[in-house]
């Protein structure tokens, strides 16, 4: 038995605009030693989500080598056939044995590159070309998260205060204006806009923790 608590890099991460955080995240998967939704052990079971010791480097050959495929098919062009991609790694790499042929893994490795965005119906997307741009330089940090901040929208700072006692955000709202209102409000709803509503109840939780009211004013102006 044990407990997982988080670092002070959870606390950065959830901090960060949305470009530096998405890029630390595809980076970190792209150096990930295992294939973190198929975490077996030598005989098929499970293994524990905590324990490192059935990772192995080869998976972030595969990885690598399988996004590196797909972008040699060209933009807009991909393999749907799982088979079709195995084949096409093994004419690629015809003596290199250190590229495990795992089709359970590979096909793992390609649902999780899916979720991330970098490959949509069997094709590498933009963002995957960009990731495979970005690890070439010599900060492949800064070249990811510039490309992405090239492409998302900017974090909101604002709210607009309604005379119903709820305020709304347009678009992802930034962390410091996120945390101030969930501290002190009551998110209705998240999505394109999202809601917040203040209460007797919110705000008492506020003061609770800390805050004066001329603070929470003044953080709110």
């Amino acid at each position: 038995a044990g407990i997982a608590l988080p670092t002070e890099g959870a606390d950065e991460w959830l901090a960060a605009d949305p470009s530096e955080a998405y890029a630390r995240l595809l980076l970190a998967w792209w150096e990930l030693p295992m294939v973190p939704s198929l975490r077996v052990d030598e005989s098929g079971r499970p293994a524990p989500a905590l324990v490192r010791a059935f990772g192995h480097p080869e998976y972030v050959r595969m990885r690598s080598g399988a996004l590196a495929a797909l972008a040699t098919l060209g933009r807009e062009r991909g393999l749907v056939e799982l088979d079709a991609l195995r084949e096409l790694l093994a004419h690629r790499a015809p003596y290199d044995r250190e590229i495990p042929d795992d089709a359970d893994r590979l096909r793992a490795t390609l649902a999780e590159a899916e979720l991330l965005g970098l490959v949509a119906t069997g094709a590498l997307t933009p963002l995957g070309h960009q990731l495979l741009a970005a690890v070439h330089t010599d900060d492949p940090h800064a070249a990811l998260r510039d490309a992405l901040a090239e492409v998302l929208p900017a974090p909101s700072r604002t709210a607009t205060f309604l005379p119903d006692l709820t305020a709304v955000v347009t678009g992802t709202a930034a962390a410091p204006l996120t945390r101030l209102l969930d501290t002190v409000a009551d998110a209705e709803r998240r999505d394109t806009a999202s809601v917040w509503r203040f209460t007797a109840e919110s705000v008492r939780r506020a003061l609770d923790a800390g805050y004066t009211a001329d603070r929470l004013l003044t953080e709110l102006t």
